[in-house]
């Protein structure tokens, strides 16, 4: 049951309605408002927001005025999460507004997770206020497309496809050390792996790392690292072991993997979890080091 008197509509819900409605908006204030977790946000604060998120073009100055003094119920300079979630659930906003601040949230707990991974709490604020997605993380989506559109050409054409195969030594993207002057090898090897296990290793751990590297650094910044180590290990390969065929985008994982902990270490105190990724991190890559 609901009535409307100008831009303000006052709605009357059942429990049911009204449970749903206090974990909805719930969300919305911790994903969307209270980015420091405090559990409240000051007025001044709360109107940044709004102006931030484009609401101040839906709603007229005495809606929101309206919305401040319903929220701040005690008076205190400061919004808490329940005094957020009573005025919504009172149906302050029109619908329009109400769905688009539910989009954005949708979008913005993707790219919370984003930050939350790879940032310092102290960054994380200006992150989610300045990040558009424009451009959207492209860089690794591609490289692991291409990689598995590579991976199924070979078994298709050797006939053949388990945990180990195929292993196409003839390809013209693998590096072979007795045709070094074919120096696009250094390169495109990352493109052709040793069956099934291989590449799921690589695709999977550089879709994980390298889409919230590149949602907060940038495709070009993350390109050029995960690049870097994949000419970075042919280079040494030829170097040190020269008489090996390599095969794999493991050196652009493993620069991923790296830069990933020299970021946990360098704000290890700002980071959630930090000696729980390094060592994950670092156990990953021994365990494939070692089956290598």
């Amino acid at each position: 049951m609901a009535t409307t008197t100008g831009d303000v509509t006052v709605a009357i819900a059942d429990s049911d309605t009204e449970m749903s409605d206090y974990v909805k908006w719930g969300a919305i204030f911790d994903n969307k408002f209270d980015f420091s977790n405090e559990g409240y946000l000051s007025e001044k604060e709360f109107r940044r927001l709004l102006n931030a998120y484009g609401l101040y073009e839906d709603l007229p100055t005495e809606t929101i005025n309206k919305m401040i003094d319903l929220s701040d119920q005690n008076a205190d300079g400061y919004i808490s999460r329940v005094e957020f979630i009573r005025v919504m659930t009172a149906n302050v906003l029109t619908v329009s507004t109400i769905r688009k601040i539910e989009a954005k949230t949708k979008k913005d707990k993707v790219v919370k997770l984003s930050a939350v991974a790879i940032l310092p709490t102290s960054k994380q604020t200006d992150y989610y206020e300045l990040y558009t997605c424009l451009p959207p993380p492209l860089f690794m989506p591609i490289i692991t497309l291409i990689e598995v559109i590579v991976f199924i050409y070979y078994c298709v054409d050797m006939g053949v496809v388990s945990m180990t195969e195929p292993v196409p030594i003839t390809s013209v993207f693998i590096y072979n050390p007795n045709v070094r002057e074919e120096v696009w090898r250094f390169l495109t090897y990352m493109l052709v792996h040793a069956g099934i296990e291989h590449i799921l290793f690589n695709t999977l751990f550089q879709l994980i790392l390298g889409i919230p590297l590149e949602m907060v650094h940038g495709f070009w910044r993350v390109g050029l690292v995960y690049l870097a180590g994949v000419i970075g290990g042919s280079l040494a390969s030829s170097i040190f072991d020269p008489n090996v065929y390599l095969c794999g985008a493991s050196g652009g994982v493993y620069a991923m993997i790296a830069a990933h902990c020299a970021n946990a270490i360098i704000n290890y105190s700002e980071m959630q979890y930090a000696a729980i990724r390094i060592t994950v991190m670092v156990s990953v890559s021994c365990v494939d080091l070692g089956i290598s």
